[in-house]
């Protein structure tokens, strides 16, 4: 019996050694350099000149919004105000609306910012008009003041996805124009306008 317990203790040494070596081998091999992951995540998480050409959107703004709820008739307006502003050490733009649209309070918050894995600009809105969160990916123009931010949402009539485009235009430090369209096959229908003027 102690023969036998010996022998099974000796075989379950062998075994655990055996693994332990297969599993230090196998780290061996597909773990990356330590010090060379810690960099690429510290060059992916640092702010650069792609955060920077977010710079004129920051800021307090006075806003006057038009929207198309049937392209062939006059658009409804709402005036507001937004806070836009850099957070997270320059990483992120997080901006504040408040308005008033047909008598009701109107009031949501969004986030931008360049993500250097994705090598694009990111965005996510909320707001109290809705119970869902949009998301979009965008790019900027060879001019540095157009950025085109396309998604996907979901009609809340017909309960169908569509996808949508932005385009925000830097019209000068004082003041940018933000433009929606839902897109329908090949047709682009504008659908909100807003302006932000620089609060003085």
């Amino acid at each position: 019996m102690l023969r036998t317990t010996l022998v099974m203790a000796g075989l379950f040494g062998t075994l655990v050694a055996f693994a332990t070596l297969r599993a230090e081998d196998v780290k061996k091999a597909d773990t990356p350099d330590e010090k060379a992951a810690m960099e690429a995540m510290i060059k992916a998480a640092t702010p650069g000149e792609m955060h920077k050409k977010l710079d004129p959107l920051a800021g307090k703004w006075d806003c006057a919004l038009k929207m198309w709820m049937d392209p062939s008739k006059p658009p409804s307006e709402m005036k507001g105000s937004a806070e836009t502003k850099w957070v997270l050490g320059n990483r992120y733009l997080l901006m504040t609306f408040k308005g008033d649209f047909g008598g009701m309070p109107f009031e949501g918050s969004g986030v931008v910012g360049y993500d250097y894995l994705r090598k694009s600009y990111v965005g996510a809105w909320i707001d109290n008009f809705s119970s869902g969160i949009m998301n979009s990916v965008g790019e900027i123009d060879s001019t540095g003041k157009v950025f085109t931010f396309t998604g996907e949402e979901i009609d809340p009539l017909s309960q169908k996805k569509f996808k949508s485009k932005q385009v925000t235009k830097v019209i000068d430090e004082n003041k940018h124009e933000e433009t929606f369209f839902k897109i329908d096959g090949d047709k682009e229908i504008k659908v909100m306008e807003i302006v932000y003027t620089r609060t003085k």
